[in-house]
C-alpha cells in the first residue's frame, strides 16, 4: 500500500484553541483484488479542536434553522461580537426536497432539534455528541460518538448533537463499509479516546467528473485516523460538503474548502465553490479572551 502518498502535514494554530492540517493523496486507501490500488486524488481539510479550552464554544442551527442556511451564511449569523474566530461546517443528512427535513438526532444549546426516526432515509443513529462538563470537571466539553437509536435514550448532558449513518472509526480502527456512492466529498468528525479534543475532515470532491476526484468512506475514515480519532463518524457528504471560516475584523465567512453544491441543477454541473443550502450546520467558536 502506497502510504507514502498520503500525506498529511504538521498541524498549525489557525485559531486559539483550532488547528488546521492539509492531507493530500493521489491514490485510495482501498484496493481491488482485480484492479489493485486505485488512483484517486484526495484534497483534505483537516482541524482539531480543543473541547477543553474555556475560550471554546459549540453552536448549532436551532429549531427553525434547519434548512435555512448554507455553511458560510450559518457562520456569518451566529458570529456575536464576542467572538474572535468561527470554523463551521454541515452535518445532518437531510431531505433534498425539503431541506428542513434532517435525519437522526441534532442538538442545540442543550436543545433537542430533531430526534431519529425509523423512517429516516438514511437511517442516522451515530452521533457526535458534545457534552457539557459537570463540575468538578467543568468548565469545557467532552465529545463522544454514540448509537442514538429511534425511541432509544438520550446522551446525558448533550450541548451539541449532529448525526451521520455510519461509524467509521472505532478504536482508532478502520471499521468503515463505504456504504454509498464510491467517491465523493466528504464531511466526518472524530474524537479522541479521551473526548478533548474533536478531528473534523474535509474531503474535496467532484462527483460528476471524469478523473475521480474525492474519497471513499474508508478513505475518509483513514484521514480520521491520521488526523488521531479515536472513534469517529460519517456526516452528509456529496454536494454538502462545506466548511468555512470567519474572523473578527474580516466582513462575512468565507469557504475555507471547494464545495460543488449545485452539482445536480441543469448547467450547472462542476462549479467551484458552488454553495449549497443544508439541513444543518454546526461551528466550533473561539471567544474573545
Amino acid at each position: 500500500m502506497p502510504y507514502v502518498d498520503y500525506i498529511l502535514s504538521p498541524y498549525a494554530e489557525l485559531f486559539p484553541g483550532i488547528q488546521r492540517a492539509i492531507g493530500t493523496s493521489d491514490w485510495s486507501f482501498e484496493s481491488s483484488s482485480a484492479a489493485g490500488w486505485v488512483p484517486r486524488k484526495q484534497y483534505v481539510n483537516v482541524f482539531r479542536i480543543d473541547l477543553s479550552s474555556p475560550l471554546i464554544r459549540i453552536v448549532a442551527s436551532q429549531s427553525g434553522e434547519t434548512g435555512l442556511y448554507t455553511v458560510p451564511e450559518f457562520a456569518s449569523q451566529k458570529f456575536t461580537a464576542g467572538m474572535l474566530a468561527m470554523v463551521a461546517w454541515n452535518g445532518n443528512y437531510f431531505d433534498m426536497a425539503s431541506p428542513s427535513t434532517i435525519y437522526g438526532l441534532a442538538v442545540s444549546a442543550g436543545e433537542v432539534v430533531n430526534l431519529p426516526l425509523s423512517t429516516d432515509q438514511p437511517l442516522c443513529p451515530w452521533s457526535l455528541v458534545i457534552s457539557e462538563q459537570p463540575p468538578p470537571a467543568g468548565p469545557g466539553f467532552q465529545g463522544t460518538v454514540q448509537n442514538v437509536q429511534s425511541g432509544g435514550p438520550l446522551p446525558l448532558n448533550m450541548w451539541v448533537a449532529v448525526s451521520g449513518d455510519e461509524q467509521i472509526v472505532a478504536g482508532g480502527q478502520n471499521v468503515a463499509t463505504d456504504q454509498g456512492p464510491p467517491v465523493a466529498a466528504r464531511t466526518v468528525a472524530g474524537v479522541s479516546q479521551d473526548g478533548a479534543t474533536l478531528f473534523m475532515a474535509t474531503i474535496d470532491g467532484m462527483e460528476t467528473a471524469a478523473e475521480p476526484y474525492g474519497g471513499s468512506i474508508i478513505d475518509a475514515a483513514q484521514w480520521l485516523i491520521l488526523a488521531g480519532a479515536w472513534a469517529g463518524i460519517n456526516l452528509d457528504g456529496g454536494g454538502s460538503a462545506t466548511v468555512a471560516r470567519i474572523a473578527a475584523g474580516q466582513g462575512p465567512a468565507t469557504l475555507m474548502n471547494m464545495p460543488y453544491g449545485n452539482e445536480n441543477i441543469a448547467g450547472k454541473n462542476n462549479i467551484p465553490g458552488a454553495e449549497r443550502t443544508v439541513g444543518l450546520c454546526f461551528g466550533v467558536a473561539v471567544m474573545k479572551p
